[in-house]
């Protein structure tokens, strides 16, 4: 587990980051919360995120990903199949974003219980 949130990394962190995700095999939980990572960063860790099969939770809340990153992690998301929470709140992610995570949500399938 790494949180570093409240840090004010930035898209410099971000990328710094992004590098040692893409072969790190043991992180399973990133907190990037509000680091001031905008859409530079933001396509970075989209870009680690489809190689990385450790991190289960990544939180960039209170970032300014924006709009044309929701769809770069829309697009890691569908080759990444070990990330089950990823936290995007507060983005600057609007209706495009939205559209975006629209169209590349596959149907949830929900097990009886």
């Amino acid at each position: 587990m790494l949180d570093l949130a409240g840090n004010m990394i930035g898209d410099y962190g971000a990328q710094a980051l992004a590098e040692a995700l893409k072969t790190h095999s043991t992180l399973v939980y990133l907190g990037l919360r509000t680091n001031a990572i905008r859409p530079q960063g933001g396509h970075a860790l989209a870009e680690a995120l489809k190689t990385n099969k450790a991190l289960i939770t990544q939180n960039l809340g209170y970032n300014a990903i924006g709009d044309d990153r929701a769809q770069a992690l829309a697009e890691a998301l569908k080759i990444n199949s070990t990330l089950a929470t990823l936290e995007v709140s507060h983005n600057w992610i609007a209706d495009i974003g939205a559209q975006v995570w629209a169209r590349h949500f596959k149907p949830i399938q929900l097990l009886p219980v």
